[in-house]
């Protein structure tokens, strides 16, 4: 497990990594700790891109055990994605016949429009967006398709669950791409649904300008940061039209969200220049990695009420403010964090009384 990895000590592993996923030729095998890298590539979500752009960098360097573990990770990523393409396809299909307007978040449909397969991003939930007049029609469309439902937020965010023999397919409906922000409240919906056919299935996808919000979004809010998600941004910013970038300019703006744009294509453009060799770049990722995720936001937030509104989203997170359970679980993990840092200082001050009585 991979604790901190924004720490100088994993600055080999984070540049080869980086490079690893762009394919890049600055790629440096000498002195590097191919167990480390392993572990780091499954934190930051990126072994399966790794091993798209990388593979045979990967088999000529590392270990034969690392290369059988990362190999058989990205063997089972694909046969997961396979069985949640399967299920989106079967969910879209049943959502047409009822003239239910449905789309998919992330997944496969944004790994095979990003990275040209749509098993390379990791397969976990399927996540799905729905206008929250349908949300009460697709549910049952949910549990006629065998999922059971987990619970319905008081923000009507749904999660929905099926078991497949030992594979536990994961739903979960939102009607606003910002529904899971702890420090920012705001609602945005799709401006529009794009079909697309992935895999042989008939999917569809939000427009170009609402997805580059939302991944700049998902990117800027990440509390650690992870390289999948820079990625992911990184790659739909490069391919969007110059109409699109504008319009999704223009949306961040009305939004004051223009900050949060900015600063993902600075980091960026830093994790490309860091995969490319620049250590001046490198630097700037795990300073912005190791820093604390309320200063970011409090840094990107425009204007004082906006700091202000994300401040109190810290100390209480609006993603949980209609959220009985998760509010109780908050406040008894940040009471348990309480527990513990008493519980240091109170060590730290016996151990110097007992260094003075010597």
């Amino acid at each position: 497990m991979v604790s901190d990895t924004s720490a100088s000590s994993w600055s080999h592993e984070l540049q080869a990594l980086a490079s690893l996923c762009i394919g890049g030729s600055a790629f440096d095998a000498e002195g590097l700790n191919w167990s480390r890298l392993a572990a780091l590539a499954r934190h930051e979500r990126c072994l399966g891109l790794a091993w798209s752009a990388s593979a045979h960098r990967i088999k000529a360097s590392a270990p034969s055990d690392v290369i059988a573990h990362w190999h058989h990770a990205v063997r089972v990523n694909a046969a997961r994605a396979a069985a949640r393409l399967e299920l989106a396809g079967l969910i879209s299909a049943r959502a047409r016949e009822r003239s239910i307007s449905v789309g998919v978040l992330k997944g496969t449909p944004l790994s095979q429009r990003l990275f040209g397969h749509w098993a390379i991003r990791p397969a976990g939930d399927i996540d799905f967006f729905t206008d929250a007049r349908d949300r009460t029609a697709f549910d049952a469309l949910l549990l006629e398709c065998g999922l059971m439902r987990l619970e319905i937020t008081a923000l009507g965010e749904g999660r929905y669950r099926r078991e497949i023999g030992a594979d536990r397919q994961s739903v979960e409906v939102h009607s606003n791409l910002f529904d899971e922000s702890t420090m920012v409240s705001l609602e945005l919906g799709v401006r529009s649904l794009v079909p697309v056919e992935i895999g042989g299935f008939a999917l569809a996808i939000p427009d170009a300008v609402s997805e580059l919000t939302f991944l700049a979004m998902k990117l800027s809010s990440d509390g650690t940061l992870r390289l999948l998600h820079a990625f992911d941004f990184s790659r739909a910013w490069e391919i969007a039209s110059s109409a699109d970038r504008a319009e999704a300019a223009r949306l961040a703006r009305s939004l004051r969200l223009q900050n949060h744009v900015e600063w993902c294509l600075t980091f960026c453009t830093a994790l490309l220049d860091a995969a490319n060799g620049d250590r001046k770049a490198l630097a700037f990722l795990e300073a912005e990695r190791g820093a604390l995720q309320v200063t970011r936001m409090l840094r990107l937030a425009d204007g004082p009420v906006a700091k202000w509104s994300c401040l109190l989203g810290w100390i209480y997170p609006w993603n949980v403010r209609h959220h009985p359970r998760a509010t109780i679980d908050l406040v008894g993990e940040r009471a348990l964090k309480l527990v513990r840092l008493l519980g240091l200082r109170r060590n730290w001050r016996n151990t110097a009384s007992a260094r003075r009585l010597r």
